[in-house]
């Protein structure tokens, strides 16, 4: 029997990883929002008909709607793709302000070279949060968590 808390919102998410020679010339369309890191290697990556570069330890984001395709990438090249459901999105957006959504709808890459600790503490966080299913307040953690994300993305 599957236990649920009144009131407690239909959102989820999840956590991959990935090897990229598992991903070479495929195509995916992004129905939710995901953040990829790049874990290992570099790759040349196609969004919505842009080339990018993707290398260890940059972030990738992706909104709802946008075609991923990765063209070619070194041998070792893998990453780590948080995936967050429409519903959980929707509470994201309810509690961060409008310029902050449109930051979604770009597509960005946040390179390594820029000051991105803070931003890979919150993603290993929401990794962790990930693995504990029977935390009390696992839906709540991970809002906070990827609002965290979101403002220090802004900084």
């Amino acid at each position: 029997m599957i236990k649920k808390r009144i009131a407690e919102p239909d959102y989820d998410f999840e956590v991959r990883h990935t090897l990229g020679k598992e991903l070479i010339d495929k195509v995916f369309f992004s129905s939710e929002l995901s953040i990829i890191k790049c874990t290992r290697g570099s790759a040349v990556i196609l969004i919505n008909s842009h080339l990018i570069d993707l290398g260890v330890n940059d972030f990738l984001l992706l909104s709802e709607g946008m075609l991923f395709k990765v063209i070619n990438c070194s041998d070792e090249f893998s990453i780590t793709t948080c995936r967050f459901s429409f519903q959980f999105m929707n509470e994201v957006y309810a509690n961060v302000n409008n310029r902050v959504v449109s930051v979604f709808f770009d597509t960005q890459v946040l390179r390594s070279e820029l000051n991105l600790e803070e931003l890979d503490l919150t993603f290993r966080q929401i990794c962790i949060l990930n693995q504990n299913e029977n935390h009390t307040y696992r839906h709540k953690l991970a809002l906070n968590y990827i609002i965290n994300f979101i403002y220090h993305e802004m900084v």
